[in-house]
């Protein structure tokens, strides 16, 4: 089994805004590209609704951050 660092450095998961927050400083750390693949857990309809409401309101933010 992998270490819990290893999969909290690999994947992101929560409510859109955790997903939204944990993006921005992925970002920011320096990470200059993304795969996203979209994995809902319990109500599917919904949650991908809303995590590419979140993604794509998302868009521009992370093509603008820089690192620190």
């Amino acid at each position: 089994m992998p270490p819990d660092a290893l999969i909290d450095a690999l994947f992101v998961w929560g409510t859109p805004q955790q997903i939204a927050d944990r993006l921005r400083a992925v970002r920011r750390a320096g990470v200059d590209e993304l795969m996203i693949t979209l994995y809902p857990a319990r109500e599917p309809e919904k949650e991908m609704a809303e995590a590419l409401g979140a993604l794509g309101s998302l868009n521009s933010d992370l093509r603008s951050c820089r690192s620190a």
